[in-house]
């Protein structure tokens, strides 16, 4: 190692001290750069393992609301969303089931983004927009704030209740 160090240290110019900080700098930037992709590649790949059974207990789900016997699991498709593998791969209705509350849980008002909300049943483009709208103007502190959006009334709060929530 000492002769490493002697030979870089002859061919760069450095003082002993000052290759031992390079060499640091750069030992500590290697790691780093190894860690984060170590860690965006686990993350990544739990990311997709936790999207893939929830699209599995989606399937199961909307399949037992439809009245069937068969669930067919379909691979997963990166270009198709959850609501058109429903509609196209198994044996549910061509329209959009409501979401499960058995799996998944409930979203935040206050953080969801509109396409997020978009999915909470009786929830389309327009009224996510107007929730979102409404939420900056003041937060929302609990699920019944929701009633200061124009469009959501008693029954439509009542339907959002098991789906949504606001700290």
């Amino acid at each position: 190692m000492k002769r490493f160090l002697v030979t870089i240290q002859s061919e760069t110019g450095l003082t002993r001290a000052e290759l031992v900080i390079v060499l640091t700098i750069f030992i500590t930037l290697a790691i780093g750069w190894l860690g984060n992709i170590m860690q965006s590649s686990q993350s990544a790949h739990t990311t997709v393992a936790v999207e893939r059974v929830i699209d599995l207990l989606d399937s199961l789900a909307a399949s037992t609301r439809a009245g069937s016997d068969t669930v067919v699991i379909s691979p997963p498709a990166a270009s198709t969303s959850r609501s058109s593998q429903l509609g196209q791969h198994s044996t549910a209705p061509t329209t959009q089931p409501e979401p499960s509350n058995l799996f998944r849980r409930p979203i935040n008002l206050n953080k969801a983004t509109p396409a997020q909300l978009d999915k909470l049943p009786g929830i389309g483009p327009a009224l996510a927009g107007r929730i979102v709208a409404e939420r900056a103007k003041a937060p929302f502190t609990s699920i019944d704030d929701l009633r200061r959006v124009k469009g959501i009334g008693a029954k439509k709060l009542e339907k959002l209740r098991p789906y949504a929530v606001a700290p």
